[in-house]
């Protein structure tokens, strides 16, 4: 039993003796940089005193940097669909504040779903769910032929919809047209 112990903290031992300290540096500043930029953000109706940036940043996190593509997980489709409408601002914001890595695009995943990136343009959240299915299907059959059986789990209905403050966002955009 001891042996095992043993070779247990060898294996994490050289896991993070592959782990530059700069490189957490980094990790750490991106994220809080993420979270200041999206922060600053306020709703496009100025009588308002909305919160909208703190909350996208509060529902959202960077979980990876590939390819000059930042991967940013959220847990709400709605969520994805504001911080894509915001793109542009993010993006400039990250490029002047990390311009040696390049960042050009965002990608976007929902928390707990599969291991692809999914970029979501700004479009009907139904749209969204159905491309969500189909994507999760082709996975699942994937997983299947490869000899991979996960039990399923109920969708409940609450899963389906929007929390109140992304509703409030989306009705004051109706209210603006």
């Amino acid at each position: 039993m001891h042996d095992d112990i043993s070779s247990i903290n060898q294996v994490i031992s050289r896991v993070f003796d592959n782990i530059h300290p700069d490189e957490i540096e980094k990790a750490v500043t991106l994220s809080d940089e993420w979270k200041k930029i999206l922060s600053r953000i306020h709703s496009a109706d100025p009588s308002k005193n909305s919160h909208e940036g703190e909350n996208m940043a509060s529902h959202s996190r960077v979980v990876d940097l590939k390819n000059n593509m930042l991967l940013v997980e959220a847990d709400h489709p709605g969520w994805i669909n504001l911080i894509q409408f915001h793109k542009s601002y993010i993006l400039k914001g990250l490029q002047m504040k990390f311009p040696d890595l390049k960042i050009k695009s965002l990608a976007f995943k929902l928390r707990g779903q599969g291991r692809d990136l999914v970029d979501v343009p700004i479009e009907d959240p139904a749209q969204i769910r159905r491309r969500m299915e189909e994507q999760l299907e082709k996975q699942e059959q994937a997983d299947r032929q490869a000899g991979i059986d996960l039990p399923q789990k109920p969708v409940s209905s609450s899963q389906n919809e929007l929390p109140d403050s992304l509703k409030a966002i989306f009705k004051s955009w109706e209210d603006e047209k």
